[in-house]
């Protein structure tokens, strides 16, 4: 203990540092441990002199006789019998305990998958950044993407090709960044950038816009190439005063989403403006799902009309949203938050009920009408849409020809086997089936005649632009005589001006709705409309 030099070491030991016995007892304990000094070992050892401690254990490497080093594990105990007294040590190698514990480690901080800093070590980071900008009064942007349409890449050509494209995405978004700056998979098809010590936000720009070229560029996935998009986000700390990890994730996570609404394949700064929107959006999403129970939903009725001779000849069932706070809720910002929070099947089968229970009101008056109901593709895509239809249709007793359903163009692009097995049962029922903003989206003859549809919805973009744009007039006449064609009926939608009812009237359009002759109205005001029409015709 005195000299500090090795007495006796077994052969495993001797192996393992590479020296022979007698080389061994020439050297003393601190030359075989590079990271002890001869000092810190007696400082060490302490407790087992003054009989604090009868036994230490300690972590620390042994220097081979080559120079590579080794982590062990030491139990080291004083034995008092001998004069003077000795270690008696107990080294156990511990490389693969220590190779396991890193591979812990990195499991717990990176992703498996690409490398990349998880969830986990990305807050980590980004929390560290944030205090760096305080620090040094400079601005941390934080970017937030995703791989549009990934759910799709996956279902087509199976998950493997999925995870080879994350993990090519990766290396492309690595070679986007700066090495300071950390790029992150936070998990599926999302990551993270966060790009910290900037003066100004103009830099920030240019690498958004230089992941979307990289991202743009070809990826050779299974023996194709394949071309995908993403959309990005970005926010800058410091925005508020009570910006924090978890609030700068949400803003830019919104940005993103906004990005996407936007078309796709962009990017969106995070505004205050989209913040109240944010807020907003969490409101609705809130207050929609306990719409239907608390009587908050109403469907509204816009007049179709038979532009010959003004007459209304049905109406287009209309959901609405009217909240004692929010006040009345758009459609377009409320129904892709019923779609999302899967709502859509129970609220859709209510407005299919509510449109036909007063549908065989005003046909019991002997009012010749037909109503029509906006139908989503996943509810087309739900097996129970089909047995819910006809239950509609049995218990309300109307003749299912005054019924009429409508879909968008999506709905048979998506080749949906489900969606198409159902929209052929509409039509062996008798239910009329008509394609709503025709010519907007990417319909072909062959769906036409396919799933027989009976009416085409001339899409209100290209109405609108009657008198204004010659290429829109151009579509509508178009659209018209390929209804004749195929002996089809045709609908012009969002009419507003007498220039646009002549000009529909003239190319041979003989039904159509719009503001021009009413914007949708609850179902007392259309009754009234209905009873003044049949007085002037008596």
């Amino acid at each position: 203990s005195e000299s500090l030099r090795f007495l006796q070491v077994n052969q495993g030991a001797l192996n393992n540092l590479g020296y022979s016995s007698k080389e061994i007892q020439q050297l003393t304990v601190t030359e075989i441990k590079p990271e002890i000094s001869e000092d810190d070992f007696r400082k060490l050892t302490k407790p087992l002199f003054d009989g604090s401690r009868s036994r230490i254990i300690f972590e620390t490497i042994h220097r081979r006789r080559d120079g590579s080093v080794y982590p062990v594990e030491i139990r080291l105990q004083l034995s008092h019998s001998e004069v003077p007294p000795v270690f008696l040590a107990n080294v156990q190698d511990i490389t693969e305990r220590k190779k396991a514990e890193s591979h812990l480690q990195f499991l717990a901080n990176y992703d498996s998958l690409t490398g990349l800093p998880n969830r986990s070590l990305f807050l980590d980071r980004l929390s560290m950044a944030i205090e760096h900008s305080k620090r040094t009064n400079t601005l941390t942007a934080l970017i937030y993407l995703d791989m549009d349409e990934f759910k799709t890449i996956n279902d087509t050509l199976g998950h493997l090709a999925g995870d080879e494209l994350l993990r090519q995405v990766a290396k492309r978004l690595q070679g986007c960044a700066r090495k300071s700056d950390t790029v992150a998979r936070l998990g599926g098809d999302e990551f993270t950038v966060i790009v910290s010590n900037l003066n100004n936000t103009a830099g920030v720009e240019m690498v958004v816009k230089k992941i979307i070229e990289s991202i743009n560029a070809p990826f050779h996935i299974s023996g194709q190439d394949l071309m995908v998009s993403t959309s990005l986000g970005v926010t800058f700390f410091p925005f508020s005063d009570k910006d924090d990890v978890y609030t700068l994730v949400k803003q830019a996570d919104s940005a993103m989403y906004q990005a996407k609404r936007r078309g796709k394949n962009t990017f969106e700064f995070y505004t205050a403006q989209l913040w109240q929107s944010e807020i907003r959006r969490v409101k609705v999403e809130h207050a929609v799902k306990n719409a239907l129970a608390l009587g908050q939903l109403e469907v509204f009725y816009q007049p179709r009309v038979n532009l010959l001779n003004s007459k209304i000849v049905g109406a287009e069932a209309l959901l609405r949203f009217n909240h004692p706070d929010l006040g009345m809720v758009s459609p377009s910002e409320f129904i892709p938050i019923v779609e999302k929070l899967n709502l859509i099947n129970d609220i859709g089968e209510w407005v299919l009920l509510q449109a036909c229970k007063q549908l065989r009101l005003w046909l019991a008056n002997n009012i010749d009408f037909r109503m029509s109901v906006n139908v989503s593709a996943r509810q087309l895509d739900s097996d129970r849409f089909v047995t819910q239809l006809q239950k509609v249709l049995d218990d309300t007793g109307i003749c299912p020809n005054n019924l009429e359903i409508e879909i968008t163009e999506g709905v048979l692009v998506s080749q949906s086997e489900q969606a198409s097995n159902a929209l052929l049962a509409i039509k062996s029922m008798g239910v009329k089936i008509s394609l709503d903003d025709f010519g907007s989206g990417y319909s072909s003859l062959n769906y036409l005649k396919r799933f027989a549809i009976n009416v085409l919805k001339i899409d209100r973009s290209f109405v609108m632009d009657i008198g204004k744009n010659l290429d829109s007039e151009v579509i509508v006449q178009a659209v018209i005589g390929l209804a004749k064609n195929l002996n089809l009926e045709v609908t012009a939608e969002g009419i507003e001006t007498n220039f646009q009812l002549q000009f529909l009237k003239d190319s041979g359009c003989h039904e159509g709705q719009g503001y021009y002759f009413s914007k949708p109205i609850t179902s007392n005001q259309l009754e009234k409309m209905l009873q003044d029409q049949v007085k002037k015709a008596s």
